[in-house]
């Protein structure tokens, strides 16, 4: 019994392999990020920050059509680095996020790009400068905690905003406890 009861234990135990991977490959990673959020239930936290992640017009995945789908109720939170708020990818994909009731702030010296699936995985760049190479895909409940714990912190002091008053894009729904602002919104240095 001593035996079986190692042996169970040994199998149920994580493998390091299991606990972080690399994904090498852009193709790899957008699969992975459409799985996650496909099978994400609860919630989503983004930090967004440039450079970001394109594809061009015509290629696979390009477009509203290629964005994978997630569940009705799920939480959306993202923060956005407010220097790289000025591009059209970041204000279609913020737009996208708010008209399916996520919530979204805007923060200076964002540290990482990241995002967090049901606190349960999280997927984050290799490297920083060039996102397309290829991203960390982790697992480990002590970092995915870790990883939380800092989108928290940083949740916390990042200025609510909405994409109400821009002119060009259809406004989403108003939402109690929104400011209203442009997205040329004066920039707050975080402490």
């Amino acid at each position: 019994m001593e035996q079986l009861h190692e042996i169970y234990d040994e199998a149920a135990r994580p493998q390091a392999s299991h606990l972080v991977a690399v994904l090498d490959d852009s193709e790899e990673v957008a699969a992975r990020y459409a799985h996650l959020l496909k099978g994400s239930i609860r919630e989503v936290l983004h930090l967004a920050k440039p450079p970001y992640v394109t594809r061009p017009a015509g290629a696979p995945g390009h477009g509203d059509a290629a964005q994978p789908g997630f569940r009705q109720g799920l939480r959306l939170r993202s923060v956005y680095d407010t220097e790289g708020f000025t591009d059209t990818v970041s204000l279609e994909t913020a737009l996208r996020g708010s008209a399916s009731g996520g919530e979204f702030r805007l923060s200076s010296r964002l540290p990482v790009k990241l995002v967090l699936f049901d606190r349960t995985a999280a997927l984050l760049p290799l490297h920083e400068d060039r996102p397309s190479a290829g991203s960390l895909e982790v697992h480990s409940p002590a970092l995915v905690n870790a990883l939380a714990a800092l989108f928290e912190a940083i949740w916390k002091h990042a200025v609510p905003v909405s994409l109400e008053s821009r002119q060009d894009w259809p406004a989403p729904p108003a939402r109690p406890g929104r400011r209203r602002v442009s997205t040329n919104a004066p920039r707050r240095s975080s402490t």
